[in-house]
C-alpha cells in the first residue's frame, strides 16, 4: 500500500513539474495600451518622447511582469500592477528624478556629486541603484543606505 502511494506522489509531482515548465516563461508582444493604466501614465510622465523598440507581457507561475524597451536601450520593468520594478538607462542617460524616492536621489546628490543614477530596482524591502561611476548602492524601504559595493 504504500508503494502505491508512493508512485503515485511521485507521479503527481512529475506531472506538476512538466505543467509548470509547459506554462513558465510565456512572453507575448503587447502594445502599449495593454499596459496596466499605472505603467500607462508613468511612461507618459516620465519618458515623453521615447520611441519604445518592443513592449512584452512575461507569463509564469508566479504571475505576470511586463518590459518596456526603448529604441535608445532604455528599459522599463512592471509588476503586474504597473508598479515599476526595474528601470535601466544606457549610454550616459540617467533615471527620472521623478522616479527615485526623495530620500535616494538627495543621498546621490550630496555624496556624489559628479555622478547621477543609471539603475534602479526596487524589490519587497529595499532599493538598489547603480550610479553613473560603476558604484552600487543599496537601500533600505525608507531610502536609508544599508550597503555600499564599488
Amino acid at each position: 500500500m504504500k508503494n502505491v502511494f508512493k508512485k503515485m506522489f511521485a507521479t503527481m509531482a512529475l506531472a506538476l513539474a512538466f505543467s509548470g515548465a509547459a506554462y513558465a516563461d510565456k512572453d507575448t508582444p503587447i502594445t502599449l495600451k495593454q499596459l496596466p493604466t499605472r505603467a500607462q501614465i508613468l511612461l507618459r510622465s516620465n519618458f515623453k518622447g521615447k520611441k519604445v523598440s518592443f513592449s512584452k507581457k512575461d507569463s509564469d507561475l508566479f504571475g505576470r511582469t511586463f518590459d518596456v524597451i526603448f529604441t535608445n536601450g532604455d528599459k522599463v520593468e512592471f509588476d503586474r500592477d504597473g508598479n515599476w520594478t526595474s528601470i535601466s538607462c544606457r549610454r550616459g542617460r540617467r533615471v527620472p528624478a521623478g522616479l527615485v524616492p526623495s530620500s535616494i536621489l538627495r543621498h546621490v546628490r550630496n555624496r556624489y556629486r559628479s555622478v547621477y543614477i543609471v539603475d534602479i530596482d526596487r524589490e519587497k524591502n529595499k532599493y538598489e541603484v547603480e550610479l553613473s561611476n560603476g558604484m552600487e548602492l543599496t537601500f533600505n524601504k525608507h531610502g536609508k543606505l544599508i550597503d555600499v559595493d564599488d
